[in-house]
């Protein structure tokens, strides 16, 4: 790599100021003999060493007091220059902190916000940190309103009290807690989630909360189907096996040894209700004997 030799020569050195101090004794002296040499002409005729040592001395102290104060304000300066250039360094500083914080939060608030559940930060004791729009809709408020309010504020008196349960359990042991409760007709599922800070300690926690009315409707609609299923079979299991029935009136003896009629006894085990109507068979059987009985009625009276 080649070195510049003239790139030291273009750094500029330090100011000193006592050199300053070292120069002003030196043109003192000089420009107060010059004088003293042409005052002592004009009063005396010729040279006068001791007028010339006198203003000597007068040109020594003189930049010896004003010197220390002209230093002064000097350091001074410097030292107020250096402190408002760290000042300028540390708001710079702060600043672009500042805009990398409100990214970072934007960011933040952009994915709680893509979750179409309620999804929001609490403190141990319970104030919103931050919270998503899901959240805000079901509670009825802003975003902005809930910052800072307590959460046991919005929801029924038994769900808070199962919340701050939970809540505690989590910050105690350190490890995530879920738990299901109902209200307002709606059924969630709670996920709660610890949050440390840089000291290890617990001061804030995530919650997840999930309706799954949908899914508890969809369960008790099965568990109902099952249990319709299971009475149906339990019904059906009633009518098998043999039954003792009368061969001539078709009555049938239960398990107590009564007989019934036969749509007595299917009617008081299963569901099925009857009708009465006549088959083919029977009706012709049935509406023949009514023309004999009509005939012969016919007969006796017209031979009465």
């Amino acid at each position: 790599m080649t070195v510049n030799p003239l790139s030291n020569s273009n750094k500029e050195e330090p100011f000193n100021p006592w050199h300053f101090v070292w120069i002003s004794i030196l043109a003192s002296e000089i420009l107060t003999a010059l004088l003293n040499t042409l005052q002592s002409f004009i009063w005396f005729g010729h040279f006068s060493p001791h007028l010339v040592m006198i203003g000597a001395i007068d040109g020594l102290f003189v930049p010896l007091i004003i010197a220390p104060v002209i230093i002064f304000f000097i350091r001074r300066t410097d030292e107020l220059q250096r402190i408002n250039g760290q000042l300028q360094t540390e708001i710079t500083n702060r600043q672009h902190a500042e805009q990398a914080l409100a990214q970072t939060e934007n960011h933040l608030r952009t994915l709680i916000n893509a979750i179409t559940e309620s999804e929001f930060l609490i403190d141990a004791e319970g104030k919103f940190l931050i919270a998503n729009e899901t959240t805000a809709f079901r509670l009825g408020k802003s975003t902005e309103e809930l910052k800072g309010k307590c959460l046991y504020d919005y929801i029924p008196s038994e769900v808070a009290g199962l919340s701050v349960k939970k809540t505690n359990e989590v910050i105690h042991t350190g490890m995530p807690a879920y738990f299901e409760d109902h209200r307002s007709g709606r059924y969630f599922d709670n996920s709660v989630y610890p949050i440390r800070d840089p000291q290890g300690n617990i001061t804030t926690l995530a919650i997840l909360e999930k309706d799954i009315t949908e899914r508890k409707r969809a369960d008790e609609e099965r568990e109902r189907l099952i249990l319709d299923h299971l009475n149906a079979i339990t019904r059906i299991n009633k009518l098998n096996g043999l039954l003792p029935i009368c061969s001539s009136c078709k009555k049938i003896r239960d398990d107590e040894g009564y007989w019934t009629q036969l749509e007595a006894y299917i009617s008081e085990h299963s569901d099925t209700t009857f009708t009465h109507s006549l088959c083919p068979e029977c009706a012709a059987k049935t509406y023949a004997e009514l023309d004999a009985m009509r005939k012969e009625r016919n007969n006796r009276e017209d031979s009465s």
